[in-house]
């Protein structure tokens, strides 16, 4: 590794640390999970005052159980969520940055044809950290919220490791490290663990490698490997799929009113579309002009199956986006997997560009770009620092509040102001920073949650008290 690469990665994971740092614990999720999840723990409604904190593996595993069969199935990614939660967000901060810089390599990797080395390009390293820092639909929440990066994030990174492996037979690279019965072994597992991680990523990937392994087939090329990784991600997916916690989360959901009829589906769908293209437009138009001029870059073998990889990657993209339809819940954080595909497709066709000197823009357009790009990224880098910092603040005032009331209880509901980031933070951050607060109703789920995190009798919001006068009060 060349010291100008490496200087990259260190200042992206002291970034995405420093982000981790400032971000506290979200409102919510990241607080109910700190407890055992129980049979009569009821999701969005009630957080009973029986609940206990999680304090070891066992309870780890107790809660998974539980939650496997009341809530949902990503219990990969539930397991890490309470592990982190137990062992304090401090450690995820950590580990959560080191995760964001992986993500980045594997895409790198993945683009150059499966090559794992850390013989890197500086200038496509910073594309791809840039795309990632500027472009991803709900950047706080897929990468700074615990609940949803365990989910997210770390999924995908799960994910990309088991795609890599057959993206590097597709460009036919092989690796005499293990023998082809160690690898068949090994595989089963790591497509079972990878199987079990989000539901509309790996059945994009369950397909895909299914034509590859009959391509191969056909060839006559197939390796043991192949079939057993893709059984164990069939399972994996089963798993995840037919947990019996999947329907009673969406019953909880229509008697809640947030399964809404079809037609307001179709509706939000189409919002949520229009939001991923507001981040994605510069990218799909890059592909698809690009594309479209396809033939200048040549006919040789390796040519052909990068365009094939970057199309297949694009089209998942797509499909991974538009079928969200059909989901009774469409939120911006279903993008970031489409988003991750479109972008490994555009960089693969940066790079065959830049190997075959087809650049389509001119210096002077590549040096403006450049500078555009810098300042954007200043000015984000900056604003998003200052936010996560004023939140930060306010999220220790409301702690302290909260322990200074369970230390010396007075049996009194805690008022607390709302928290807003100042409006040239907002706007200069492009979407990097939180959203959320507490509710003014006590009995709100979230509020709850946290009081019984904290162990006092209750928190809520109070519109008329500004945070001045709440502390100096």
């Amino acid at each position: 590794m060349n010291l100008n690469s490496l200087l990259v990665l260190i200042i992206i994971y002291l970034i995405m640390l420093t982000c981790n740092l400032l971000a506290p614990l979200f409102y919510g999720d990241d607080y109910l999970y700190s407890f055992i999840i129980t049979k009569d723990t009821i999701f969005l409604h009630v957080v009973y005052e029986s609940l206990e904190r999680v304090d070891s593996f066992c309870d780890i595993i107790t809660s998974q159980w539980n939650h496997y069969f009341i809530w949902g199935g990503r219990t990969i990614a539930h397991i890490l969520l309470q592990f982190f939660l137990w062992q304090g967000k401090l450690l995820f901060d950590f580990f959560n940055a080191f995760v964001f810089v992986l993500l980045g390599l594997e895409i790198y990797w993945i683009v150059n044809r499966g090559n794992v080395s850390l013989n890197f390009k500086p200038s496509r390293l910073c594309w791809i950290f840039f795309a990632l820092w500027t472009m991803t639909p709900s950047f706080p929440v897929v990468y700074l919220w615990l609940t949803a990066v365990c989910n997210y994030l770390w999924m995908m990174v799960l994910s990309l490791a088991f795609a890599l492996i057959y993206v590097r037979k597709y460009f036919k690279l092989t690796s005499n490290i293990l023998s082809d019965k160690v690898k068949s072994f090994l595989m089963l597992p790591f497509g079972i663990i990878s199987g079990w991680t989000n539901e509309n990523n790996i059945c994009w990937l369950i397909l895909i490698i299914a034509i590859m392994i009959y391509q191969s087939y056909r060839k006559r090329d197939i390796k043991t490997w192949m079939i057993t990784g893709w059984i164990g991600l069939c399972i994996g997916y089963t798993i995840l799929i037919f947990a019996p916690g999947n329907m009673e989360r969406l019953a909880i959901g229509i008697s809640f009113g947030l399964v809404t009829d079809f037609k307001s589906r179709i509706s939000n769908a189409l919002m949520m579309i229009l939001a991923g293209l507001f981040f994605e437009l510069i990218l799909w138009h890059f592909f698809l002009r690009t594309i479209y001029k396809q033939a200048k870059f040549g006919d040789s073998e390796d040519i052909k199956r990068s365009i094939i990889m970057a199309k297949v990657f694009a089209i998942i993209s797509a499909a991974s986006t538009l079928i969200m339809i059909f989901s009774p819940e469409f939120t911006g954080r279903s993008l970031f997997q489409g988003f991750i595909y479109l972008l490994i497709a555009v960089t693969i066709l940066i790079r065959l560009q830049h190997e075959t000197g087809k650049n389509q823009m001119n210096k002077s357009a590549r040096k403006f770009l450049h500078v555009v790009a810098i300042a954007l990224f200043s000015i984000t880098l900056c604003s998003t620092v200052m936010g996560l910092s004023s939140l930060r603040q306010y999220a220790d005032y409301v702690s302290k509040a909260a322990m200074q009331e369970h230390l010396k209880p007075t049996n009194k509901i805690i008022e607390v102001p709302k928290f807003e980031y100042l409006d040239w933070i907002s706007n200069a951050c492009i979407f990097h920073l939180p959203i959320g607060s507490f509710d003014e109703d006590e009995n709100d789920w979230h509020n709850v949650v946290y009081s019984r995190y904290y162990g006092i009798k209750g928190i809520h919001l109070n519109p008329n008290l500004t945070i001045k006068d709440w502390l100096f009060k």
